[in-house]
């Protein structure tokens, strides 16, 4: 732990702009078929809302799973019942409603609950219960002073992260399913979660510049992780994301949710799928169209060539922001 906490003293990852370049001539081709999706006939108010809220709620757990769940249970009576049923939201009811998850730990009742109350009861106390007046006064703006990000801010599960994970992926989504528009959306940033990070790191995107950082992130059992740690991780994973949508002349919320179902479908924590079909239930279609027989980065990735690239994870933090 000392040669780790000496490392961290310093810069310890560099973002390699080669590997940025090359993992773009890869997915630079990709095009999004249009999205049909159940929310998108209802009203812009209800569709935000429903985002809103389960943006609140979605970390460690299947983002499929959890937006078709609450998707199933909550829409389709209008958005004064939705906001109702968020606000009478209790431990015992989030663990029923997704209870049959199949990795029992991430279920996180209590967490989840509480995290979707405060969106509800926040909303009626600050915007009168609507979330199209949250938009209005953001005078639709991602940033800057009275932005969208800083009318957010007022719900715990969007200002707990210092890097803004949730918020960056509420508008991201937002952006992508054209629920409302925005004048600065060339300034969306990265949202950087664990497959992200994950995918960056066994690509070599993200470089550890220290032994004891490297192999930090390769162990199978450790600890908790130094916040420091994370905290710059995240900060090189989203420059390097950056540099990449640069090089693939794509969108950074294109490119991230490309990257998103390569992290989740192919570089799985304990060991990478970097050969071999990927199924359609794994990831998105247009997705596995770009490689449907092998990782799109498997021709360059470290992790295909060397078991120690393809043991690097991202740290471990229990935290409820990502």
């Amino acid at each position: 732990m000392a040669r780790l906490d000496e490392a961290l003293r310093k810069q310890p990852f560099e973002v390699v702009k080669t590997a940025c370049f090359q993992s773009a001539e890869m997915i630079r081709a990709f095009r999004a078929s249009s999205l049909d999706l159940p929310w998108a006939r209802l009203e812009t108010g209800t569709q935000l809302l429903f985002k809103l809220l389960f943006i609140s709620i979605c970390h460690k757990i299947n983002w499929d799973f959890l937006q078709r769940r609450l998707s199933e249970r909550f829409l389709g009576e209008g958005e004064d019942r939705l906001l109702e049923r968020a606000l009478r939201m209790t431990p015992a009811r989030m663990t029923e409603l997704i209870g049959d998850y199949p990795r029992k730990e991430r279920i996180r009742g209590a967490e989840r609950a509480a995290l979707m109350k405060d969106v509800a009861s926040t909303l009626v106390g600050l915007f009168g219960g609507d979330a199209m007046v949250l938009y209005a006064r953001s005078n639709r703006k991602i940033g800057g002073q009275a932005g969208f990000l800083e009318q957010i801010d007022a719900f715990r599960a969007y200002r707990e992260d210092p890097l803004r994970k949730k918020s960056n992926v509420l508008v991201q989504e937002l952006v992508r399913e054209g629920i409302v528009e925005f004048l600065d959306v060339s300034d969306v940033a990265p949202a950087i979660d664990y497959h992200i990070m994950r995918l960056y790191l066994r690509s070599g995107r993200v470089l550890p510049t220290a032994a004891a950082v490297f192999e930090h992130l390769r162990v199978a059992e450790r600890s908790e992780t130094r916040l420091r740690l994370d905290k710059l991780l995240r900060e090189a994973t989203a420059e390097a994301l950056r540099y990449t949508a640069f090089y693939a002349g794509l969108t950074v919320p294109v490119v991230n949710y490309i990257e998103w179902q390569i992290g989740r479908a192919r570089c799985h924590d304990q060991r990478p799928n970097c050969l071999g079909e990927c199924t359609l239930s794994e990831a998105d279609a247009d997705v596995i169209r770009l490689s449907p027989s092998a990782c799109p980065y498997a021709g360059f990735c470290p992790a295909l060539v060397d078991p120690q690239w393809g043991e690097l994870r991202e740290p471990i933090l229990q935290k409820a922001y990502y």
